[in-house]
């Protein structure tokens, strides 16, 4: 007959799972922290502001971000990560104009709502992070397939390329750091950007949509 083992002493215990769990808690905490400071007070608000609302010690902040284009990276990929997702999924709605228009205004909102995603396309360090360059060829993919269901239907101007889609949201976005605060006035100028890619009575583009989407320099990390 089996001896049964002794159940263990609370000693021996591996206590590595309890720590990853923690080390989770607090980056979660961290990235929360830094997306609301960061949307009120810009990218350039201190980071013992991120560490004091986040509820951890400036160690634990530096430990895990020790600069602060390492901590933007990561926020940006996460929008990044989630908006690319939302794309894919749009993929399987009925309606090709509507499933483009909505991801449109779902990217506009989380400019809106992330002022650090309007600003850190201007910071060269974070913007050509190769993590968040795969990032964001997942998403403008994922917008390109979009597009190209809203033109094979007829609903979507023809002589747009998927590279035409970040300029496009950029420019209706720009607007929101000159709107007073909590103000969905950016929405209209998106409304008229959206108008403009409707095939009906569109009227020939006068240049050739841009090859690159890549930021051209900017501000240096």
């Amino acid at each position: 007959m089996p001896v049964p083992e002794p159940a263990p002493n609370a000693s021996d215990v591996d206590p590595e799972p309890r720590l990853r769990a923690d080390a989770q808690r607090n980056l979660d905490r961290i990235l929360t922290a830094a997306r609301e400071v960061f949307a009120e007070q810009g990218i350039d608000a201190p980071m013992t502001e991120v560490a004091r609302r986040a509820g951890v010690g400036h160690g634990t902040l530096y430990r895990r971000f020790p600069t602060r284009e390492q901590l933007m990276v990561t926020m940006i990929e996460q929008r990044l990560a989630e908006a690319a997702g939302a794309a894919e999924a749009a993929e399987a709605e009925d309606d090709a104009w509507s499933a483009l228009v909505g991801m449109i205004e779902l990217i506009g909102s989380m400019h809106a709502a992330d002022r650090c995603v309007v600003e850190s396309i201007e910071w060269e360090a974070v913007a050509r992070a190769p993590q968040v360059l795969a990032l964001k060829a997942r998403l403008l993919n994922a917008l390109g397939r979009l597009l190209r269901r809203a033109q094979d239907a007829g609903q979507a101007r023809a002589d747009l390329a998927p590279a035409d889609l970040p300029h496009l949201i950029s420019a209706a976005t720009r607007a929101i750091p000159s709107c007073p605060e909590g103000s969905d006035l950016w929405r209209r100028y998106l409304a008229v950007v959206v108008d403009g890619m409707r095939a009906p009575a569109a009227s020939p583009l006068p240049v050739d949509a841009p090859r690159d989407t890549a930021p051209a320099g900017g501000r240096a990390g």
